[in-house]
């Protein structure tokens, strides 16, 4: 037990000082100079919209809310449900609304729905923009968004973060609501001062030339956003994080849904983790940042190793009484969570969403472990229709 504990001190530290260095870093992009630059794009923004064996009235509130978008774009709906009742309930919504749809066979998950439609029909087009069904954008997304993609060569996709307009609905939504917005509006700001922003698989805008380059999306791993993340990052290309909630989603409102979901991020990590591990001797180092690397492996087992803490310390405290690496461990928790809120502006969310982070964390083992369901079909966390007005 001391021995693990001494691991998680170690992770703590270099957790510490990553945030510590990303908070006094400065941005790669000036955001007044952004501001200031206009839509000159003459571009078509094509936007999709993945749906499988999801909620029609959601999907309808999604459409209208994104053809209110002000730019130059298209929209398209990629209906790959598997049940019958459902792919003709969403294709009468597209038609009732006057938008075009394609429809597919059920392939398994997003990247691969995403990935047919891209090169059989979409390759000309420059930028593309993904909103999953039940997330809702404000009608400046595109404007705000392009000009930042545009301003350098490099940077191969922009993505906002995800908030929820149903956060209040019960306590279930609002204890994922405060856990999201430590990793949405705290980790993430140091990650992109740090240079290693991630997708987060809706709510962003990404060249197509880019992803054409890596293969398009990857289809390995349940995931798509993480895992297409390392290959633009490995690929020499920057991804960017804009801290501006610019769409509006759903968040889990019944434990089935959040089930779901947290196995679906747990599965994922893993299968990342280990496809780098794997392929670690095969990647070209001169074509990347070995830090970049050591980063990323670090970061996946972060959840694992932060969330089992709170048990083990307790064994520790029991068996070993107040020790010296315990004492070590706490005060850098407490150092980690003051700079969080330094960024997020909220003990609220801080206390409620370390709290539910601990409380959760035995899943985080249990869905690790759970080998059967690593080769699985994609599986759509089931979104609930009602809705609160609040953002």
């Amino acid at each position: 037990m001391k021995l693990f504990l001494t691991i998680s001190l170690f992770h703590f530290v270099f957790l510490v000082i990553q945030l510590l260095y990303g908070l006094n870093k400065k941005e790669h992009y000036n955001k007044r100079n952004i501001q200031k630059l206009s839509l000159h794009s003459k571009d078509t923004v094509l936007i999709l919209i993945p749906v499988c064996n999801e909620n029609r009235h959601i999907l309808k509130k999604t459409l209208l809310s994104v053809k209110r978008l002000k730019g130059n774009f298209k929209i398209f709906v990629i209906e790959n449900s598997s049940l019958l009742e459902h792919k003709k309930s969403l294709i009468d919504t597209c038609k009732d609304l006057s938008i075009e749809y394609i429809s597919i066979p059920r392939l398994g998950n997003k990247a691969k729905a995403i990935n047919l439609c891209i090169k059989k029909y979409f390759i000309n087009y420059k930028y593309l923009a993904i909103f999953d069904v039940d997330q809702q954008p404000d009608e400046f997304f595109l404007s705000k968004l392009l000009p930042i993609l545009e301003t350098d060569s490099k940077i191969a996709l922009v993505q906002c973060p995800q908030a929820f307009r149903n956060r209040k609905s019960n306590l279930l939504s609002f204890f994922y609501s405060c856990m999201q917005k430590l990793y949405f509006e705290g980790i993430s700001i140091y990650r992109d001062r740090l240079g290693f922003s991630t997708c987060f698989g809706t709510n962003f805008i990404v060249k197509i030339s880019a992803l054409k380059s890596v293969d398009y999306f990857d289809e390995t791993i349940k995931n798509e956003d993480i895992a297409t993340s390392f290959k633009l990052h490995t690929a020499g290309y920057k991804i960017k994080y804009h801290n501006t909630p610019l769409a509006y989603g759903l968040a889990p409102e019944n434990f089935k849904s959040l089930i779901i979901q947290m196995k679906k991020y747990t599965i994922s990590n893993n299968q990342l983790l280990f496809k780098i591990l794997r392929n670690l001797p095969s990647l070209k180092y001169s074509h990347i940042n070995f830090s970049f690397v050591i980063y990323y492996i670090h970061s996946l087992i972060s959840l694992f190793i932060g969330g089992i803490f709170f048990y083990c310390s307790s064994i520790c405290l029991y068996f070993y009484q107040l020790n010296f690496i315990f004492f070590i461990y706490l005060l850098l928790l407490i150092i980690f969570l003051f700079l969080l809120n330094s960024l997020i502006r909220s003990y609220t969310n801080v206390i409620y969403g370390v709290l539910f982070f601990t409380i959760m964390s035995p899943l985080f083992l249990i869905f690790s472990i759970d080998i059967f369901s690593y080769n699985t079909f994609f599986n759509v966390t089931p979104k609930t229709e009602k809705v609160t007005n609040e953002k």
